[in-house]
């Protein structure tokens, strides 16, 4: 199951954690210690299997380790177009 199977609200509802997890996190940390925290923070792990709190119903959506895999893949994907982009507003 990849994220292009997902249900258009979960996407939503994942792309926007991402996004608010790299508005917040700091840049200097490394790309792990970044991604353990939003693992932390946004996907609840119970005994190796995962699931994500959807904010309005308060119930909890499981979370298969593919699409886990696949969300680490783009956290870092967006972390370094992040970093990037602080680069060139930097220099």
């Amino acid at each position: 199951m990849g994220y292009k199977d997902l249900d258009k609200d979960l996407k939503v509802k994942l792309s926007g954690s991402m996004n608010h997890h790299l508005r917040h996190c700091k840049l200097e940390c490394t790309d792990n210690e970044i991604i353990e925290e939003f693992i932390y923070y946004t996907l609840n792990e119970e005994e190796g299997s995962y699931s994500y709190l959807d904010k309005k119903t308060f119930e909890y959506i499981p979370i298969k380790l593919e699409l886990k895999e696949y969300l680490v893949r783009e956290l870092r994907e967006r972390l370094h177009r992040k970093r990037d982009k602080q680069k060139v507003l930097n220099s």
